[in-house]
Order: structure tokens, then sequence, then C-alpha cells
């Protein structure tokens, strides 16, 4: 699996909602006026907040994968 970086690097993430591709500043990928958090080293790649919220718990799936 790449890393964040590296899929920040090589151009393969993309913003949900206008299919640009993000860059990184900080702790939150941009494109455009959209940013996304990056949450324990997990890009939230969503748009609904109480996803967000669910997916910002260290115990979610997604947070352990890319523990691994």
């Amino acid at each position: 699996m790449l890393s964040l970086e590296e899929q920040v690097a090589r151009g393969v993430l993309m913003c949900p909602r206008t299919k640009q591709i993000l860059t990184r500043r900080g702790d939150v990928l941009c494109a455009g006026e959209n940013e996304y958090k990056i949450i324990n080293g997990v890009p939230i790649l969503l748009t609904d907040k109480d996803l967000i919220e669910q997916y910002s718990k260290p115990s979610d799936p997604m947070s352990l994968s890319y523990a691994e």
C-alpha cells in the first residue's frame, strides 16, 4: 500500500466533489476551496459531517487499516 505522502506525490488522490487532484497543506488535503482533514494519518475524503465524525474515531476500520 502506498503511504499518504506517496499518494499525494503521485497525484492519485482526487476531490470527491470536483475530481481535482488533491494537494497537502499541513493536516489538510485541498482542491480549490474544498478541504479534507487528515486525522491520525487517514485522509477523510467525505462530505457528510456525520460520517466525518464517525471516521474521526481512532478505532474505526479505516484508521486501523492505515496503521498497519
